[in-house]
């Protein structure tokens, strides 16, 4: 009869322990669920924050390339236009033409400068204004 009894102690003993472990087992997992689902929330919000980043990100480079584009045309065009004027200006000799000519290159020379000077006081005048 006694052996009985300490057989069902021990018996009630482990069924409780096992309870017991079974019990702290489901809390830990449940209390690591708990942390997982909110470092997921976190990893999704900062996904949407890095998914609008990159769209912003996107749309600059786009925009940075279009005028990049524009500004390498009109880099072309003054290139072109600086070859146009070299090539008149070596056609045009004019420090030998002026040595033969010396009248006609002067007051060409003195009209355009006077042109230019008259042209660069209405620029400076009028954007200080």
């Amino acid at each position: 009869m006694l052996i009985k009894l300490y057989a069902l102690i021990t018996l009630l003993v482990s069924i409780f322990g096992g309870i017991y472990y079974a019990y702290n087992h489901y809390m830990e997992l449940k209390n690591e669920l708990e942390v997982k689902t909110t470092e997921a929330i976190r990893y999704k919000e900062s996904l949407k924050d890095n998914e609008v980043a990159i769209n912003v990100l996107t749309q600059q480079n786009i925009k940075i390339q279009n005028e990049t584009m524009k500004l390498q045309k009109s880099l072309q065009k003054a290139e072109e236009y600086n070859t146009d004027l070299q090539r008149k200006l070596n056609d045009h000799n004019l420090t030998k033409l002026s040595s033969k000519k010396p009248g006609l290159i002067e007051k060409r020379v003195n009209d355009a400068t006077s042109k230019i000077f008259k042209e660069l006081e209405e620029i400076t005048s009028s954007s200080s204004s």
